[in-house]
């Protein structure tokens, strides 16, 4: 069988790229003699350099140098999820048969304007995998695949060892202060939960997650701002229950099979973006709240001005609910 070299260009974002490698798997056991080439941008390389389904990695530059290399390997076919103005310029000095992903954002901005669901279930998964059903490939109920290098254990060896019985994560990056639970509110619920908090997140967050462990004054461990994604997972592994709004660290803990309690403001699950797992996966959001959704991504301020999307969370239980996950059975894979 001759070889089919597919380029796929990834999403920007980390969380769809977690996604995507279910794609990647799919495509290269189930067609035969296919290879798989990708484009992403660099800071999603913890994703994909490890990837033993991928046979060479891209990362962005000028388009000119991107589509040489591209000429060079012989592309046959072109799966473009990114569908942005870099994807058009290759795909259109390549000039091959290329298979463009259906947008989401349309469906997600209906649902903000009209408060109408017209994705129905639908998650991005199923875009992705609609973009290929010329090839006949299909979604295998797999989980996506994480691959980290096995020295990447930094952030283990320096756990306390009051976590050393047992620990929740706790992943505070968020896409829009809409979604984000207020400082104030934050250090209560911190200060009512009995577990062990490994706090993880970007540098942006990290003074942020210094503040919260200074003034609970309890047993937090702040790893945001120190590690990379890769360097996280065995963190992840290691952990019982991982807490969130929904990011890329949740993305890894559901693909990790870890249990997951997800928590949303302004978005909503509906979207089609969240976390794909197979184990338990607890989600806290206010139902039934009118004006909600209102933003599909970044908003600075609550457009009418109560906040009730964050406000009225049912947190006050959230200490049982805890109690209540890592204590139900894991669902194997």
């Amino acid at each position: 069988m001759d070889e089919i070299r597919y380029l796929i260009i990834l999403p920007e974002k980390p969380s769809w790229q977690i996604i995507a490698t279910n794609l990647i798997r799919c495509i290269k056991e189930q067609v035969e003699g296919a290879s798989v080439y990708c484009l992403a941008n660099q800071n999603c390389s913890f994703i994909l350099d490890a990837n033993p389904n991928i046979t060479k990695v891209f990362y962005v530059q000028k388009t000119e140098v991107l589509v040489k290399e591209f000429e060079n390997i012989r592309i046959d076919y072109i799966i473009d999820l990114q569908r942005s103005r870099l994807s058009y310029k290759i795909r259109k000095k390549l000039r091959l048969v290329s298979f463009e992903m259906k947008k989401i954002i349309p469906f997600q901005k209906h649902f903000v304007k009209f408060k109408k669901d017209k994705l129905k279930g639908k998650h991005l998964n199923d875009f992705m995998f609609e973009t290929v059903s010329v090839f006949d490939v299909k979604y295998d109920g797999k989980l996506p695949d994480t691959y980290h290098p096995s020295d990447s254990l930094e952030a283990l060896k320096c756990l306390p060892n009051s976590f050393k019985d047992g620990f929740i994560i706790l992943s505070l990056d968020s896409d829009s202060p809409t979604n984000t639970i207020p400082e104030s509110e934050l250090i209560s619920l911190l200060k009512e939960i009995q577990y062990p908090i490994a706090i993880v997140g970007s540098e942006k967050i990290a003074e942020e997650a210094e503040l919260l462990k200074f003034t609970c004054k309890r047993k937090i461990y702040n790893t945001a701002g120190h590690y990379n994604y890769d360097q996280l997972i065995p963190l992840i592994k290691k952990s019982e229950l991982v807490i969130g709004y929904n990011n890329e660290v949740l993305h890894l803990a559901a693909a990790l099979n870890k249990k997951i309690i997800s928590i949303w403001g302004s978005g909503v699950p509906e979207f089609g973006e969240y976390p794909i797992t197979n184990n338990h996966h607890d989600i806290v959001e206010v139902k039934g709240l009118k004006c909600r959704p209102c933003a599909i991504g970044f908003r600075k301020k609550c457009p009418k001005k109560h906040f009730r999307c964050i406000k009225d969370l049912p947190l006050n239980n959230l200490n049982y609910r805890i109690f209540e996950e890592i204590n139900k059975p894991d669902v194997d894979l």
